[in-house]
């Protein structure tokens, strides 16, 4: 086992739910650029992360850009900002990603973006939906 796998599982040791094998998961990437960065490169990141979904066999993807709707706050013409989640069967397959193929992934986006970004991540377990068109909540 490698040093990243390793600090992998001791991190999730301390994790304060772990999810069980028929949860879905939602692993959400939160993406700022440089305007000028993503505007040459929009093509290719949308299309990396289409890979992401089809290499990886998650579910689907939703992406989102961030609108500015704040008048005195110009930073979007700055940064562009956009949030993939990505919606994984189970857990272990996120953690098979994470041990296996995040780094290679991550490393192609540094390699066109390099210091013209950044990225947080979070992973959610998907408990609820509310259907507005049956009224329905469906317990996950």
């Amino acid at each position: 086992m490698s040093k990243s796998e390793s600090e992998l599982d001791q991190h999730l040791l301390f994790n304060q739910h772990k999810p069980s094998e028929s949860d879905i998961i939602i692993y959400e990437v939160n993406l700022s650029f440089n305007v000028r960065a993503y505007e040459t490169h929009k093509e290719w990141m949308l299309a990396h992360i289409e890979d992401m979904v089809k290499v990886n066999q998650f579910i689907k993807v939703q992406i989102n850009h961030q609108l500015n709707l704040d008048p005195i706050d110009d930073s979007h013409m700055r940064t562009h900002k956009l949030t993939a989640r990505y919606y994984i069967q189970s857990y272990q397959q996120l953690l098979d990603y994470l041990k296996r193929r995040a780094r290679s992934m991550r490393n192609q986006v540094l390699e066109k973006f390099m210091d013209q970004y950044s990225v947080s991540r979070r992973v959610f377990v998907l408990t609820q939906e509310y259907d507005a068109q049956t009224r329905q909540a469906h317990h996950i």
